[in-house]
């Protein structure tokens, strides 16, 4: 069997990196899709009204996977589902752009198609997952975001049901040998769409709850022009 030069590459980075926990995405994937996501047009507007710069932000995605943050911010798809930054004291701890930072490495994620949840309830493979992180580490361009609809449990149902069926897609058709073919593209590019659209809804569902709860700046501007409507109905 012939291995293309970056299957070869892949194959190293394999032997070399070596660790105990999952893999996931790699640092350069997290900041691209961290950045992709702050900069979806449903949440520029609240980085603007809190003083937040999403390069800022983006730029500490990764370091999630570091040491010193990882035992105590790595909750994966717990957090997002849960909606542990609302719950779990130790998100207040942080600041908000470090905070943001690590609750968009979790729900990036969560987009991979093994190993991290909720994937790894279907598979798990230590060796494919660090090829397939080294093959989308290497790319330069992400997938756009498509918001899901509906409150957030329905959104979260939506994701967990297409992440769950990427797995089993995975689980049947990833193998070691091409991660760095036509199959890990279609793999790694899907995950990468799933862990941003699941951003977008977090991000959405952090600025909505920030303070006790606030209508995203789409409602904002309708009941502004509702309230124009109706002072021009009186006066007339």
């Amino acid at each position: 069997m012939k291995c293309s030069r970056n299957c070869l590459w892949g194959v190293v980075l394999t032997v070399l990196v070596t660790s105990s926990f999952a893999y996931g995405w790699g640092p350069i994937t997290h900041g691209r899709m961290a950045l992709n996501a702050l900069n979806s047009p449903t949440i520029t507007p609240y980085l603007s009204m809190y003083g937040l710069n999403a390069n800022t932000i983006a730029d500490m995605a990764w370091e999630c996977d570091l040491p010193e943050w990882r035992p105590t911010y790595h909750d994966g798809w717990s957090v997002i589902v849960n909606r542990g930054w609302l719950t779990d004291p130790k998100w207040a701890t942080l600041d908000e752009s470090r905070r943001l930072a690590f609750l968009l490495h979790n729900s990036c994620d969560s987009g991979v198609p093994l190993g991290h949840s909720p994937a790894n309830q279907v598979w798990s493979n230590g060796t494919v997952e660090a090829m397939l992180e080294a093959r989308v580490d290497t790319w330069t361009t992400s997938p756009s975001i498509t918001p899901y609809t509906g409150t957030y449990s329905q959104k979260m149902d939506a994701f967990y049901s297409q992440e769950i069926a990427l797995a089993n897609w995975a689980k049947n058709n990833l193998k070691w040998y091409n991660v760095w073919g036509s199959t890990g593209k279609t793999a790694g590019w899907t995950g990468v769409t799933y862990g941003q659209n699941l951003s977008e809804a977090m991000l959405l569902e952090y600025f909505q709850t920030r303070g006790g709860g606030l209508p995203e700046p789409a409602t904002l501007s309708l009941l502004a022009v509702g309230a124009v409507a109706l002072l021009r109905r009186r006066g007339k």
